[in-house]
């Protein structure tokens, strides 16, 4: 995964989930994927009663727990077989992580939320992938190049997490009223 807007924390136990929330909480500029850097806030997080691994089941425990706290969490899907002379972003940088090639063919990868918080906007975004957690530290970049499109203003669109469209920053609270009324739509 991009580094620039993945963190993996390189832990060796089956804390991966409390160590991508710390990473998250207590950001540091050099060396993000080093444990070392959150072990002092390790008594921060209030796990109660919950049990390692943390499974997606209990993660609204774990926000109940911890108030102020609220939890996105992503996973990776493939979405299609696409020719590689069909691909317009065959050699966009960006999109390598999340793409293979195959016999001329290309996987292309999505991201789709598991579990969406009802304060999204705030929430610290997590990838799962192969039961291991990993902080999206940028989610306009982690979700690709469709995203980052810009207005002529040169400032990013604002996602709506809700119903994943994209809108500039004037008409994203308009929207974000309307829009919040409905359940969350998965890509």
């Amino acid at each position: 995964f991009r580094s620039s807007c993945v963190i993996n924390v390189k832990n060796a136990d089956e804390k991966c989930f409390m160590w991508s929330v710390l990473s998250a909480l207590h950001q540091v500029d050099k060396d993000p994927q080093r444990v070392e850097h959150y072990l002092p806030y390790t008594d921060s997080l209030n796990f109660g009663v919950l049990s390692f691994p943390i499974n997606v089941h209990q993660i609204d425990n774990f926000e109940k727990l911890n108030p102020g706290i609220t939890i996105n969490v992503f996973k990776i899907k493939l979405k299609k077989y696409i020719k590689d002379s069909e691909y317009e972003d065959s050699e966009n940088e960006d999109c390598e992580d999340q793409e293979e090639i195959y016999d001329g063919l290309r996987e292309h990868y999505i991201a789709c939320p598991i579990i969406l918080s009802k304060n999204k906007e705030s929430a610290i975004n997590l990838l799962l992938y192969k039961n291991h957690y990993m902080w999206i530290k940028d989610l306009h970049k982690f979700l690709g190049p469709d995203i980052r499109k810009c207005h002529s203003s040169g400032k990013r669109n604002v996602l709506c997490l809700n119903c994943f469209s994209e809108h500039s920053e004037a008409f994203s609270h308009k929207h974000k009223r309307l829009c919040i009324e409905h359940k969350p739509t998965k890509p």
